[in-house]
C-alpha cells in the first residue's frame, strides 16, 4: 500500500486537488439547520408534537421562530468575525509548528494538507440532508486541531528514513509503511470516539459526530495522498529552510516522576474520584441564553404552543383560563377562546383593547347597539314618539354621531301640511318673499302686524295701547274650529294644541289658549321644535293684545285694525306629491301594550283652511294625525312613523329614523349578559353593519376600514391555529426560557393539561425543549461515557495486547475531563451541554493518543532499560510530538475564543482549550509516575529488563 501511494502520488494529488475545487463550490450549498427540534429524540413528546404540527398545521410550523425553537436562517447565523478567528487560529498553529518543527517549509506543507482536508469536509457536508449551525461553525476548527499530529508523525518518520541515506521516494515509502501504524492508531481512536456520538438519542450528537468523524477520515486520507507528494516535491526546500530545533531536556521531569511516583499515583486516584463526584454539581445549560447570532432577535417572552386534538376543543378555554391565573402568564390564545368564545359587551371591549389596539377599538356606547342589532335581525321594534325624542339627545350626548346629521329636523313640522299641487320649497320661498315685502311675520296663516314704531309718535303725545281684539272676542270661549275660523290659522295646528290641553271637543278662552302654548308647548324643547321660527315672539305679541283688550272692558274702541281686518295669507301653499311607501302594516302598540289597528289615511290630502271648516272633526288631517300619534304615547313601527312624517310634510329619511329605532331598541332591549363571539361580531360588523346606511354615520371611514382589516387579520391569524384534526393554543409568559422556576412552571402546565384534556396532547416551545433535554441528558451522558470509554478501552487493549494498560490511560483522560467540568461550575458558571458533549466525546479520542504514544515509548524502552531510564527515554522520544499536537489543541481554541463575539462559540472553544490543557498536564506530569508505579502490572515480565540487570 505504501508503494502504491508513493508511486501514484501525482495522480492521487491531482485527483484530490480536483475534488477540492469541486467541494469549494459546494460549500455555499450546505443546508445549515437552525431548528433545534430536529435533534430531539423521536420518543420525546415535543418531537412527536412537531411531527404532527408539521403535517397538520404547516402555517403554524412556519411560525416556530416565535417560540424560540428556530432561531434564524442558516448563513445569517455565521458570525462575521469567524474568518478572522480562523486566521488567528491558523497563525497560532503556525507559531507552534515553527517553534517545534525543524524546518519552516514543513509548516507550510502541513497547512496545505490540512486546508485540503477542511475544504473537502465542508464541501461534502452539502451532500448531507442538513448540518447543524453549531457543527458548521466548529467542524473546521476541530478538524484542524485533531488532525495536525498525523502530519507531524509522517514528517518525523520521513526525516528519520532520510537520515539513513535513502532517496526521497524510497524514504517516503518507508515512512508511510513504518508510520502508518501509529497514524492509523491515533486516527482510529479519534474516529471511534466521535462515532460514539452517533449513538446518542439527542441527535445533535449524531450530527456533530458524523461531520467530525468524516473530517478526521478525510484528513487521514489527505495525509497519505497529498502530504507525501508535497514532501517529495519540496524536499530540497525543506532542507534549505531547516533550522535548529528547540531542545527539550526531559531529565528533570523523569527524575521527578521516579521520585514521587507513589504519591502521584495516590493523588491520581483521589483526583479521579473527587472530580468524578464534583463534576456532577456543575449546572448544565441547554439554552443559548447569551448574546449570539443565534439568540439575536429572538422572542422577548417565553411562548409555548399546546397541540391538542379537536375532540378537546370545548375544554381549551377553561384550561387557558386556569393557566392565566399564574401572574407570570401574560396572554393565552386559541381558536375557540380567540374567535369563538362568547363574550359580553364589556369583555369584548377589553378583548379588542388587548388584541386589536386603539385603532379598531369599538366605542363602548356602540357595542350594545351592535349586540342588539345582531341579535334582532328582523328589526320589528315599535316605540312611542316620547321614546324616540329622548334618544335624539342621548345620541348627541354620547358622541355617537360623528357627522353632521340634522336629527332634530325629524320633528320640525312645516308651516302647512303637504299638498299635491305645489312643492314645499315653493311655499317656503313665497313666505319669505311675503315677509320681505310686507314686514309681516306669519303664524300659520295669520298676519301679525307689529305695533307702530315709537319713533313715529310725537314726543309729547302719550303712547296708544294697540290691540286687534275687542273685549268680547278676548273673553268668549271658542272651539278649535271657531278659533281657526276667526284667526285663519290652519285648524290642524290649533286642534293639536287643544288636544294637548285636553280640550279636543271643548272650548278655550283665546288668552287661555295663548298661555297654554307659551307655558306648555314652547317651554318643551321637543314641542317647540315643531313650531315655526319666531313663534314665541309672535305668541307673546298676541298675548299682550288680548290682555289689553280684556283690560279696556266691553264697549271700548279698538284700533282700526280689528279682527275683521286680520290679514289672511293669500298664498296658495301647495305641497309636492309624496308617494305613500308602506313598509309595514299599520298595527300600533299602545303604551299599555294593547294592540290596535289604525287605518291608513289617503295618500293625497289638501290644505285645511276656512273653506274646509264644515268637515267632520273626526276626519283628521296628516298633521292632526301626526299630533294624535305624538300625544297618544302609542308605539309605532319605523315604517309607520316614517309614512306619517312624510304625509305631514316632514322630510326625513328612513335610514335616519332606523338609526333612532336601533338605538332605542338597544337602550331597552340590550342585555348586559348578552354574548357574542369575536368571530360573530366582526363578521356582522364587517358584512352587515357597516353597510347599513342608518349606522354609517356612527362609524368613521377610518374605523370602518380598520374593522375590515382587523376582521381579516384576526380570523386569518386564528385559522393558523386550526388544523385537520389538531389545533394549537398559545400560552405566553414572562418566565425565563430556562431555570428552576421555568421548569416548575412547565410541570404545572403539564399537570393542568393532563387533568383537563382527554385526548393526547403535546407542548412545543423553547422551555419545553430545554426541559426535555435536561430530563434526558443524564442518561445521554452515561450512555456516551460508557460507549466512549469501552471503545477506547478496547482499542488500547488491542494495541498493547493487555487489559490492564488501558486502565490508567483511560482514567487519566477522564480525570482531566471531570476536572475541567468541575472548574466551570466552581467559577459560578453553567456549562453548555454541547460543550460537555465535545469535551467528553472529542477530547477522549484526541488526547488518548498522547497517552498511547508515551506508554508505547516507555514499554519499548523497558525492553532494555530499567524504570527510571525508560521514563527518561520515553520523555525524550515522545515529548516533542505530544507538546506540538497538545499545544495546538490547547492554544488555538483559546486564542480563537478571544477573537469572536459569539459567546456560545467562545464557551465551547474555551471548554476544549481547558480540557485539552488539563489532560495534557496530567499526561506529562502524572501519568508517567502512575505507569512507573504499576510497572510490574503493565509491563509483561518477558518483555522487560530486570531491575537488577539494569542496575548492573
Amino acid at each position: 500500500m505504501a508503494r502504491f501511494l508513493v508511486r501514484y502520488r501525482v495522480v492521487l494529488f491531482i485527483t484530490v486537488a480536483a475534488l477540492v475545487a469541486v467541494c469549494a463550490t459546494l460549500i455555499p450549498l450546505t443546508n445549515i439547520n437552525t431548528d433545534m427540534t430536529k435533534y430531539l429524540p423521536d420518543d420525546y413528546p415535543m418531537r412527536q408534537g412537531m411531527n404532527i404540527l408539521e403535517e397538520d398545521l404547516p402555517g403554524m410550523h412556519e411560525q416556530l421562530r416565535t417560540f424560540g425553537t428556530v432561531f434564524a436562517d442558516g448563513n445569517d447565523l455565521i458570525p462575521n468575525d469567524l474568518p478572522r478567528a480562523l486566521i488567528v487560529g491558523f497563525s497560532l498553529a503556525c507559531v507552534v509548528l515553527f517553534i517545534m518543527c525543524s524546518s519552516f517549509m514543513e509548516v507550510i506543507l502541513f497547512l496545505i494538507t490540512i486546508g485540503f482536508a477542511v475544504v473537502l469536509n465542508m464541501g461534502t457536508n452539502a451532500l448531507l440532508p442538513s448540518v447543524s449551525m453549531m457543527t458548521h461553525m466548529l467542524a473546521n476548527i476541530l478538524q484542524m486541531v485533531l488532525s495536525m499530529d498525523y502530519c507531524i508523525i509522517l514528517m518525523n518518520r520521513y526525516k528519520l528514513e532520510k537520515g539513513f541515506g535513502l532517496q526521497p521516494v524510497q524514504a517516503m515509502e518507508n515512512a508511510v509503511s513504518n508510520a502508518s501504524a501509529s497514524i492509523l492508531s491515533s486516527a482510529f481512536t479519534t474516529i471511534v470516539s466521535l462515532t460514539m456520538l452517533v449513538f446518542m438519542k439527542i441527535k445533535i450528537g449524531a450530527d456533530m459526530g458524523t461531520v467530525l468523524a468524516k473530517g478526521v477520515t478525510i484528513s487521514l486520507i489527505c495525509n497519505f495522498t497529498v502530504l507525501p507528494s508535497l514532501i517529495i516535491w519540496f524536499d530540497k526546500a525543506i532542507d534549505r529552510t531547516r533550522k535548529k530545533a528547540s531542545t527539550l531536556s526531559p531529565a528533570p521531569l523523569s527524575r521527578f516522576e521516579s521520585k514521587f511516583k507513589i504519591p502521584l499515583t495516590v493523588l491520581f486516584v483521589a483526583a479521579f474520584v473527587l472530580f468524578a463526584l464534583l463534576q456532577r454539581r456543575t449546572p448544565m445549560s441547554f439554552s443559548p441564553d447569551w448574546d449570539s447570532a443565534a439568540t439575536e432577535g429572538g422572542p422577548e417572552t417565553n411562548d409555548m404552543l399546546l397541540l391538542y386534538s379537536d375532540v378537546d376543543d370545548q375544554r381549551i378555554p377553561a384550561l387557558l383560563d386556569s393557566l392565566k391565573t399564574d401572574p407570570m402568564v401574560t396572554t393565552t390564545l386559541s381558536y375557540p377562546s380567540l374567535v369563538q368564545r362568547p363574550l359580553t359587551a364589556d369583555e369584548m371591549a377589553s378583548f379588542f383593547g388587548d388584541m386589536a389596539g386603539d385603532e379598531v377599538s369599538l366605542p363602548a356606547e356602540l357595542l350594545p347597539l351592535v349586540y342588539y342589532a345582531q341579535s334582532h335581525p328582523d328589526r320589528s321594534e315599535r316605540f312611542s314618539f316620547d321614546e324616540l325624542l329622548e334618544s335624539i339627545d342621548e345620541l348627541r350626548e354620547k358622541g355617537l354621531v360623528d357627522r353632521e346629521i340634522d336629527i332634530e329636523s325629524l320633528f320640525k313640522a312645516p308651516a302647512e301640511p303637504v299638498t299635491v299641487e305645489q312643492e314645499t320649497e315653493d311655499a317656503s320661498q313665497a313666505e319669505e318673499e311675503k315677509v320681505e315685502e310686507t314686514g309681516i311675520v306669519l303664524i300659520g296663516s295669520v298676519e301679525v302686524v307689529p305695533p307702530p314704531d315709537e319713533e313715529d309718535t310725537e314726543e309729547d303725545e302719550a303712547p296708544v295701547e294697540y290691540t286687534r281684539f275687542t273685549y268680547e272676542q278676548a273673553s268668549t270661549p271658542v272651539t278649535a274650529a271657531e278659533l281657526a275660523e276667526a284667526t285663519g290659522v290652519d285648524k290642524s295646528m290649533i286642534a293639536m294644541v287643544y288636544r294637548m290641553a285636553g280640550k279636543a271637543r271643548g272650548t278655550m278662552l283665546p288668552l287661555e289658549f295663548v298661555t297654554f302654548v307659551q307655558e306648555k308647548v314652547l317651554t318643551n324643547r321637543r314641542y317647540a321644535a315643531m313650531a315655526p321660527k319666531g313663534s314665541a315672539e309672535q305668541i307673546e305679541q298676541v298675548r299682550k293684545e288680548l290682555e289689553i283688550a280684556l283690560a279696556k272692558g266691553p264697549g271700548e274702541e279698538i284700533s282700526p285694525r280689528g279682527p275683521e281686518d286680520l290679514g289672511r295669507d293669500d298664498k296658495e301653499a301647495g305641497q309636492e306629491e309624496i308617494p305613500d311607501q308602506i313598509w309595514n302594516d299599520d298595527t300600533v302598540i299602545s303604551s299599555e301594550g294593547e294592540a290596535e289597528v289604525e287605518k291608513s289615511p289617503e295618500d293625497e290630502i289638501s290644505p285645511r283652511g276656512p273653506e274646509d271648516l264644515g268637515r267632520d272633526d273626526n276626519e283628521l288631517s296628516p298633521v292632526e294625525r301626526l299630533a294624535e300619534m305624538v300625544f297618544s304615547r302609542h308605539r309605532y313601527s319605523s315604517t309607520r312613523v316614517h309614512r306619517a312624517l312624510r304625509r305631514a310634510g316632514i322630510r326625513v329619511s328612513q335610514e335616519e329614523l332606523d338609526l333612532l329605532y336601533l338605538y332605542c331598541g338597544a337602550k331597552q332591549g340590550f342585555d348586559p349578559e348578552m354574548r357574542l363571539s369575536p368571530e360573530q361580531l366582526l363578521n356582522f360588523v364587517a358584512d352587515t353593519l357597516i353597510h347599513y346606511e342608518a349606522v354609517a354615520p356612527l362609524l368613521s371611514d377610518s374605523l370602518g376600514t380598520a374593522i375590515l382589516q382587523a376582521r381579516d387579520s384576526l380570523l386569518s391569524s386564528a385559522r393558523i391555529l386550526r388544523g385537520n384534526g389538531w389545533s394549537a393554543a398559545v400560552v405566553m409568559s414572562e418566565y425565563e426560557v430556562e431555570g428552576d422556576e421555568s421548569f416548575a412552571y412547565i410541570e404545572r402546565t403539564h399537570a393542568k393539561a393532563d387533568a383537563a384534556l382527554e385526548a393526547p396532547h403535546y407542548w412545543i416551545g423553547a422551555s419545553e425543549m430545554y426541559k426535555e433535554l435536561k430530563d434526558g441528558f443524564p442518561a445521554e451522558v452515561t450512555l456516551l461515557t460508557l460507549l466512549t470509554v469501552l471503545s477506547i478501552f478496547l482499542i488500547v487493549a488491542f494495541t498493547f495486547k493487555s487489559i490492564l494498560i488501558p486502565i490508567p490511560l483511560v482514567l487519566t483522560v477522564l480525570t482531566g475531563i471531570y476536572a475541567e467540568v468541575w472548574a466551570v461550575g466552581a467559577t459560578g458558571q453553567t456549562m453548555y451541554f454541547i460543550s460537555y458533549l465535545i469535551v467528553q466525546g472529542i477530547l477522549m479520542g484526541a488526547t488518548i493518543d498522547y497517552s498511547i504514544l508515551f506508554t508505547s515509548c516507555y514499554l519499548r524502552a523497558r525492553k532494555t532499560l530499567d524504570v527510571n531510564e525508560a521514563l527518561d527515554l520515553a520523555y525524550d522520544t515522545s515529548l516533542r510530538s505530544i507538546l506540538t499536537s497538545g499545544l495546538i489543541l490547547a492554544l488555538v481554541p483559546f486564542a480563537m475564543s478571544y477573537t469572536m463575539s459569539d459567546a456560545m462559540i467562545c464557551s465551547i472553544l474555551k471548554s476544549i482549550s481547558a480540557g485539552a490543557s488539563t489532560i495534557l498536564l496530567l499526561i506529562l506530569l502524572v501519568l508517567p509516575g502512575v505507569i512507573a508505579t504499576l510497572d510490574r502490572i503493565v509491563v509483561p515480565r518477558r518483555l522487560s529488563k530486570p531491575q537488577s540487570d539494569a542496575q548492573s
